[in-house]
């Protein structure tokens, strides 16, 4: 079978949002909408830490990680590198984050041991 190659014309993400330092301190409006983004892909780097990591994400301005119950969490096991894809996008007026080695929601957020990374890809929408 011979090998096809196709021109993209539209483009997965035209936002990359790399961010080498996720804490239990949220990082809020992670994107800079004014409008709405379409969220594709989230890659998350927990290879620095010995257990699991949670990144919490809300579809706020902003947040207090102890009291904002989270729209979705992403749990990363220890050790690992962990990559969510959505197919038609999860689209948001805000994006905004933190990281907790604690699995609860509405109470205390721990910090992981060690900071770790996420990357984003975004689209407008």
């Amino acid at each position: 079978m011979a090998a096809t190659s196709f021109t993209i014309l539209d483009p997965l993400a035209d936002i990359e949002i790399v961010d080498t330092a996720v804490t239990n301190t949220a990082v809020a409006n992670a994107s800079a909408s004014s409008g709405t983004v379409t969220l594709f892909y989230v890659a998350i780097d927990n290879t620095a830490n010995s257990s699991t990591t949670y990144l919490k994400m809300v579809r706020a301005a902003s947040a207090t990680p102890s009291s904002t119950l989270p729209d979705t969490i992403m749990s990363v096991p220890a050790s690992t590198k962990q990559y969510f894809a959505f197919a038609t996008g999860m689209t948001q007026t805000y994006i905004t984050y933190w990281a907790t080695s604690t699995a609860a929601n509405g109470t205390s957020q721990t910090a992981p041991s060690t900071a770790i990374s996420v990357r984003f890809l975004l689209n407008n929408a």
